[in-house]
């Protein structure tokens, strides 16, 4: 049996052949999060307690994956943004840090107007990521998200069910 600080550091050194350190310890944290619902600080207190065989399995199969060079998003099947947790698969991109930058400024730019638009149209959709978070921050606002791709309109879709947001996609 291992501890979590063994698992953690395990971890970390497998992700170090090829990601620098800070990225191999934040993806590491990503998994640690994903299967035992631990942040940084869980990690540490929880260090000496021992792992259960089934969640050292789920960890091999992430570690087998992500050594391939595979996104953790697409890994864990999922990403972060604005505040929601999205569903992402390949056949969209990873949301960015900076899309967020580009909501936050379509929402501050809308906010010195005294009407919210009535409509906003977000072509390319992908995940759907855009459209939910201007939808989220602009109820009134009618959204619709268009994309060539009939596989990531689904995932758009099943984002809209899952954060309870109508956008027409």
């Amino acid at each position: 049996m291992k501890t979590v600080g063994d698992y953690y550091n395990y971890f970390v050194s497998q992700l170090s052949g090829i990601y620098e350190s800070n990225e191999a310890e934040q993806i590491t944290i990503l998994a640690f999060e994903s299967i035992l619902n631990f942040k940084r600080i869980d990690i540490s207190i929880n260090k000496s307690n021992l792992l259960e065989s089934e969640a050292i399995k789920k960890f091999q199969i992430i570690l087998e994956e992500l050594l391939t060079g595979k996104p953790i998003q697409y890994v864990l099947g999922s990403a972060w943004f604005y505040g929601m947790n999205l569903v992402v698969n390949s056949n969209v991109l990873i949301p960015r840090r900076e899309t967020e930058e580009l909501v936050n400024w379509i929402l501050k730019d809308t906010s010195k107007f005294n009407d919210r638009p009535k409509s906003i149209v977000d072509f390319c959709t992908g995940s759907g990521c855009i459209a939910l978070a201007l939808k989220n921050n602009l109820p009134t606002t009618s959204v619709v998200g268009v994309d060539v791709s009939t596989d990531a309109l689904e995932i758009a879709r099943l984002n809209s069910m899952k954060q309870n947001l109508e956008v027409d996609f």
